[in-house]
């Protein structure tokens, strides 16, 4: 791809190419991408709410992680196909 430009599409763009899926590796490499760009901030409370801000791009909504495949509503709606 060496001299293809892609334009930017909106705020957040630097991290394009990153890994988006929700396995712990891809998560892990986005945190670290997001902490090692956060901008320094003046106080601990400041740093609080960074913190906390960063840590709500990785939450896993309830329903996300089963303990068995079988139960997965879209498991069961593509065995029938």
């Amino acid at each position: 791809m060496e001299g293809v430009e892609i334009p930017i599409l909106g705020q957040g763009s630097g991290m394009r190419g990153l890994s988006a899926d929700g396995s712990g590796p891809a998560r892990f490499v986005r945190a670290v991408a997001y902490v090692a760009t956060l901008h320094p901030v003046p106080d601990a409370s400041e740093l609080e709410k960074s913190a906390l801000h960063v840590l709500n791009n990785f939450d896993m909504p309830f329903g996300m992680v089963r303990a068995s495949r079988a139960r997965c509503p879209c498991r069961q709606a593509s065995s029938r196909v």
